[in-house]
C-alpha cells in the first residue's frame, strides 16, 4: 500500500506544465506536505455500515493543468491479506479558462479522448462541488451558457486550512428512523428525546445530547460534537459536511429542509453525499438515517416530554424526574433567570471593537448585560469575589436551551480592554468550574474563545494616546516581498517635523540597492493606544494607523532573540491585527507568521531631520544627534537651496531680456 501511494507522488511529481494549456486555479491544486509530496482531494469513499472502514474511495491528483483520477479498493492479495487495488480511472487537461471558475477540459480514458466543460464550487476551504455537462466527442464544445449539472458527491481536501460555520442553527429534539433496517422503528426506546444544538454560540458547532448510548449511531457515548467542514445552501436543502473534530475527509452529511416549521425530517449520510432528490435516498452503498426533528419550547422552564412528565407527576415521580419536567413538577423556581444578578463596572461599558485579520465585530456593554451580534446576548448572572471574571448567561429564541459562559476582563487603558471567553455550558455550574479559557480547535483556534486574552479597542471618539516606549530613531534591518533586505529607522522621532512625538511611531526605510523605490516609500505612522508588559523579555504595543482610521495593529517588542541569528539587539514584530498576547513571542517562534519582522540596531540611534525621501536620509547616522543642532543643519541646506533656486531664477530673467533686446 504505501509503495502504491509513493508511486502516485513519484508519477505526478513528473508531469511537466505543458505549454498551451490553462492553469487550475489555486485553491484547486493539491496539497504539497514537502517538496513534491502530494496529498490527494478524496470523494466517494464508502464506509461500511456501523464502522470506520471503507471499502473504496476517489483519489484526485490535481497539478497545474492536469487531473488525474484513481479508484482505490480494498482487496484479497495472494497471501489471502487485505490490500489496496488502484484503478486509473481517467486524466483531464485544462484547455480554455472560460471564467468563474469554470473550464473547458480534454478528457481521457481508456485511449479514448473526450471533452466536457467543468465548474469548480468552493464550499469551504476543504469542500469543493464539481459541475459539469456530459462528455462530448465534439472538440469544439461551447461551455458559455451551457446547463451544469452537480454531483452528488464532493471533493474533499486531506485537512481543513479555514473554519467553516454551520449555517443551520437552533435546537432541536429528535428521534432516529434507520430505514435500512426497520423503517417504522425509532433506533432507541426512551421516553426522554435526543436532542440537538447547532452553532448556538457561534463556532461551537453541533452537540448531540442523547438519553442512552444505545441511542448514539456516531458512538458510545450520551454526548456527541461535531463540527462543519462546509455548509450552504443549495436548491431546498441545507447541507452540512461534518465530522468530530480533527477527523479527516469528513464522514458525515446532513441534509435540512431550507425552509423548516415546527416539526420536519432531516437527513444524516454516512459520507460525504449530496442527493438532491425529494426523497433523501441517497446511492446505493451508503448508509443513511432519518432523523424526526421537532423545534423545542424556547420558555426557561419545561419538560423534555410533556406527556410523559404529567404522567410522572400524576404517579408521585417528580423527585425522580423533577430535573426533566419542571413545568409539570411546578418547579420552574428551580429554572434558570434570565434576571441579572450583577453589574459591569463603569470603565468597562461602552462599545468596544474586537478587530481581527478577516473579521470584525463590536461588543455592546451595558451595566447589566454585553451583546455582540455574532455572539449573541450575555446576561451578568454572578462575579468572582477577588477577580473579573462574570458568569453570564445566554438565553435564547430559536430553540437553543440556556447555556452560562464566563468572560474574565483586564483594563489595560481607557482604549484597551482585554478580554477572553470560555466556552458555554448547557448546566449551570460554578463560576470557578465555568471559567475554564481554551482556544477552540484547530483551525478556529482563539479566533473566538481562547486561552489567553484578546485585546478590545474602544469605539469612542476620544481616545487617549499613550508613550510608545521606542526613543529616537533605531536603526533596523527588515525583509520584504521577494527577499529584498531593506534598513530604514522606526522609533518617536518625526524625520519631517524634527521633533519627538512620544506618542506617534514612525517607520521609514532609507535608500539601498537592495530596496525597491515602491518598497522604500512604504513609511508607515502609527499613534499609541496602549502598551503594556507581556512577560520578563517582551512589551505589547496596540496603535491605529494614521492614514487608514479605524485599523489596529499589535506590536511585540522583544529581546528574547531565540531561535534566529541576530546578535544586534531586539527584534520588533509587527502583527497583522491587534490580537497578540503573552505568548504571540513564542508563536512566532512556531511558525505563527507576523506581517513584518523588524531587526533593530539597538546602538545605532539618531535624530535625523529630512523626510524619508529626502536623498540625504541615508541611515548612515549612527550617533544621537543634538536636536538643535540636526535643526541648524537643515535650515542652513534650506536656506542653500533657496538661495540655488533664487540664482537660476535671475539666469532665466537674464537669458529671456538677451533674446528680447
Amino acid at each position: 500500500m504505501k509503495l502504491l501511494v509513493l508511486f502516485n507522488v513519484i508519477t505526478l511529481s513528473l508531469v511537466p506544465t505543458v505549454l498551451g494549456y490553462c492553469t487550475f486555479p489555486s485553491f484547486l491544486q493539491s496539497r504539497h506536505v514537502s517538496g513534491d509530496t502530494e496529498l490527494p482531494w478524496t470523494s466517494q469513499r464508502l464506509y461500511r455500515k456501523g464502522e470506520q472502514k471503507w471499502d473504496s474511495e476517489i483519489r484526485i491528483f490535481v497539478r497545474d493543468s492536469l487531473i488525474r483520477v484513481y479508484k482505490h479498493s480494498e482487496s484479497v492479495c495472494a497471501n489471502a491479506t487485505a490490500c489496496i487495488r488502484e484503478d486509473t480511472l481517467y486524466q483531464r487537461r485544462c484547455l480554455e479558462d472560460v471564467g468563474d471558475n469554470t473550464y473547458k477540459m480534454e478528457h481521457r480514458h481508456e485511449g479514448k479522448i473526450q471533452y466536457t466543460c467543468v465548474k469548480f464550487v468552493q464550499r469551504s476551504s476543504s469542500v469543493l462541488q464539481v459541475q459539469s455537462v456530459p462528455l462530448s466527442d465534439n472538440k469544439d464544445i461551447s461551455c458559455q451558457g451551457m446547463p451544469l449539472t452537480t454531483e452528488k458527491w464532493p471533493w474533499l481536501a486531506p485537512s481543513q486550512k479555514e473554519w467553516s460555520f454551520c449555517s443551520f442553527i437552533g435546537g432541536y429534539d429528535f428521534t432516529i428512523i434507520d430505514p435500512e433496517g426497520r423503517p417504522d422503528v425509532k433506533l432507541c426506546v426512551n421516553w426522554r428525546p435526543s436532542r440537538m444544538e447547532s452553532e448556538c454560540i457561534k463556532g461551537e458547532g453541533i452537540d448531540f445530547m442523547f438519553p442512552a448510548v444505545d441511542c448514539n449511531p456516531f458512538s458510545q457515548r450520551t454526548e456527541q460534537k461535531l463540527y462543519c467542514q462546509g455548509s450552504w445552501t443549495e436548491g431546498d436543502y441545507v447541507f452540512m459536511v461534518v465530522s468530530p473534530i480533527g477527523e479527516y475527509p469528513p464522514k458525515y452529511t446532513m441534509r435540512f429542509p431550507k425552509t423548516t416549521a415546527d416539526e420536519f425530517t432531516a437527513y444524516m449520510y454516512f459520507g460525504a453525499i449530496t442527493p438532491m432528490e425529494t426523497s433523501g435516498v441517497p446511492t446505493t452503498g451508503v448508509h443513511y438515517m432519518k432523523f424526526l426533528m421537532k423545534k423545542t419550547d424556547a420558555s426557561l422552564c419545561y419538560d423534555v416530554s410533556p406527556q410523559d412528565c404529567q404522567s410522572y407527576k400524576l404517579l408521585g415521580a417528580c423527585r425522580r424526574y423533577g430535573q426533566y419536567c419542571q413545568k409539570a413538577c411546578d418547579k420552574c423556581d428551580e429554572a434558570p433567570s434570565a434576571k441579572s444578578d450583577c453589574e459591569f463596572p463603569d470603565n468597562y461599558q461602552g462599545q468596544w471593537q474586537h478587530q481581527d485579520e478577516k473579521e470584525s465585530y463590536t461588543f455592546d456593554i451595558a451595566p447589566t448585560y454585553i451583546y455582540a451580534k455574532e455572539l449573541g446576548n450575555f446576561t451578568c448572572k454572578s462575579k468572582h469575589f477577588e477577580n473579573q471574571k462574570y458568569k453570564l448567561i445566554s438565553v435564547f429564541d430559536n430553540g437553543c436551551r440556556p447555556r452560562y459562559t464566563c468572560m474574565e476582563f483586564s483594563k489595560a487603558n481607557d482604549n484597551v480592554l482585554r478580554y477572553h471567553i470560555s466556552h458555554s455550558k448547557s448546566s449551570d455550574e460554578p463560576i470557578h468550574r465555568l471559567c475554564q479559557f481554551e482556544n477552540d480547535p484547530a483551525p478556529l483556534n482563539d479566533k473566538i474563545r481562547s486561552k489567553m486574552m484578546r485585546n478590545l479597542i474602544t469605539k469612542s471618539a476620544n481616545k487617549v494616546p499613550v508613550a510608545c516606549g521606542i526613543r529616537d530613531l533605531t536603526k533596523l534591518k527588515t525583509t520584504y516581498k521577494q527577499d529584498q533586505e531593506c534598513v530604514g529607522y522606526v522609533g518617536d522621532w518625526n524625520p519631517a517635523d524634527c521633533k519627538t512625538q512620544e506618542n506617534q511611531l514612525f517607520v521609514r526605510l532609507t535608500t539601498s540597492d537592495q530596496c525597491s523605490v515602491e518598497v522604500q516609500n512604504n513609511s508607515q505612522d502609527f499613534t499609541c493606544l496602549a502598551r503594556f508588559t507581556a512577560d520578563s523579555k517582551s512589551v505589547m504595543l496596540i496603535t491605529e494607523d494614521q492614514k487608514s482610521r479605524g485599523k489596529y495593529m499589535c506590536w511585540v517588542l522583544t529581546n528574547d532573540t531565540t531561535n534566529t541569528d541576530w546578535k544586534h539587539g531586539q527584534i520588533l514584530y509587527q502583527m497583522a491585527s491587534p490580537q497578540c498576547d503573552e505568548e504571540t513571542r513564542i508563536d512566532v517562534f512556531h511558525g505563527k507568521k507576523p506581517k513584518s519582522t523588524y531587526y533593530l540596531y539597538d546602538k545605532q540611534v539618531s535624530r535625523p531631520c529630512w523626510s524619508s525621501s529626502h536623498p540625504e536620509y541615508t541611515g548612515n547616522a549612527t550617533s544621537k544627534t543634538n536636536s538643535t543642532q540636526t535643526k541648524g543643519k537643515a535650515t542652513g541646506a534650506a536656506e542653500k537651496l533657496v538661495g540655488l533656486k533664487l540664482a537660476m531664477v535671475l539666469l532665466s530673467v537674464t537669458n529671456i531680456c538677451s533674446i528680447v533686446l
